[in-house]
């Protein structure tokens, strides 16, 4: 049945591995003009989502609440930006905010090149696929800090980055913690209708340090643990705004684990999303043998990740994920996004479904320009 779903996907019709998120991205506002200007903006996305989960490998949950991002940016050329503000979280039903915390990204562009230090275009808008890197992360991690390297040309698309997760100092009893990424996509063939490129995508999460002390009742510091997922695969697109379906896109990835304590994973992870004025409908298809993942979507996981059922542990996974995504925009300012994802455990003969529904309010006004 899998090599059937398989050819479907590949031979249906000829973008982005991962889903369009775009939704979601954490991009810096453009700057047309060489004057220097300060701008005020607030982002803000109300989210709910509900995961009606009744399987021993991940457990349902629902995330409701907003994120907000106030920040000034101060465009002091062309090419050097400064964005300084906070990053708030407040989850319904906790009185208390889950996440207050500073906000500072330094940004030089250069034509294609960007470089970025402090806060990165991270969470979605790494464009990785989910078996490598989760959705709900947008949840629990929105924000990252580090360093980050982007080219984005005709050609070829490159993000790479180092994610500092958890700081250590002498005499702590824990160890250090950070994901570091690349997503390097090269156009095969780039014309206004067809887009076929090839694709390479790692992410790795490492745990170490040597100034941290053991944490009893150990006597030895723990040794570095690795968590590596990466993926090499194709993807195509076609354009066509005069068909039924103005955007077809598929992918077909070959996905690799290997983590310092587990046995080292292989799937296969394929999407086909056809866009309509009526909304995106689609499907995924994944085949997993010893799958395993830190920052990836649970449901692509071999190991459980219920507490309960830690011991749980399935050698393959095979599931099909159908897909529907419809947007509403309010004004310039304010759009809505709802999503409907159930999925059909091939193996288990088990359906289950989760559903979310989001809004994004963005705003950005400018404050001040100097005069040349």
């Amino acid at each position: 049945m899998h090599i059937l779903i398989l050819l479907i996907f590949l031979f249906a019709v000829p973008s982005w591995a991962q889903l369009d998120n775009r939704f979601f991205d954490d991009t810096i506002p453009t700057h047309k003009t060489t004057q220097e200007q300060l701008h005020l903006t607030i982002d803000l996305l109300p989210f709910h989502k509900n995961n009606e989960y009744f399987n021993p490998i991940v457990e349902g949950r629902t995330f409701f609440g907003y994120q907000a991002f106030p920040k000034l940016i101060w465009y002091t050329s062309q090419n050097v930006i400064l964005e300084v503000g906070g990053f708030l979280q407040k989850d319904f039903g906790n009185p208390q905010w889950r996440t207050i915390e500073p906000f500072m990204r330094f940004s030089y562009r250069k034509n294609n090149f960007q470089f970025i230090f402090g806060n990165l275009e991270g969470a979605l808008t790494h464009r990785l696929i989910e078996p490598l890197f989760n959705f709900e992360r947008l949840f629990s991690h929105r924000t990252e800090q580090g360093l980050q390297l982007k080219w984005n040309s005709s050609r070829l698309f490159l993000d790479t980055w180092i994610d500092w997760e958890k700081m250590i100092y002498p005499n702590v009893t824990f160890q250090e913690e950070f994901v570091s990424g690349v997503n390097a996509a090269l156009a095969l063939l780039n014309t206004p209708t067809l887009k076929i490129s090839s694709i390479l995508q790692a992410i790795n999460f490492h745990q170490g340090g040597q100034i941290n002390l053991p944490a009893p009742p150990d006597t030895t510091t723990p040794p570095a643990r690795n968590a590596l997922n990466a993926s090499l695969g194709i993807e195509s697109s076609f354009i066509d705004s005069t068909a039924l379906f103005s955007h077809i896109r598929w992918s077909l990835f070959k996905v690799l684990s290997a983590h310092t304590q587990k046995t080292r994973g292989k799937g296969w992870y394929a999407t086909l999303l056809l866009s309509t004025r009526f909304g995106t409908w689609g499907a995924s298809y994944w085949k997993g043998m010893h799958y395993a993942t830190t920052l990836g979507g649970e449901l692509f996981s071999s190991y459980s990740f219920v507490p309960e059922n830690f011991l749980y542990y399935a050698p393959i996974r095979e599931i099909v994920i159908v897909r529907y995504i419809l947007p509403f925009k309010f004004n310039e300012n304010a759009c809505l996004q709802v999503r409907t994802e159930p999925y059909y455990d091939i193996l288990q003969k088990k359906a289950e479904i989760s559903w979310g529904i989001y809004v994004r309010f963005f705003i950005n006004q400018k404050l001040y320009q100097k005069v040349l």
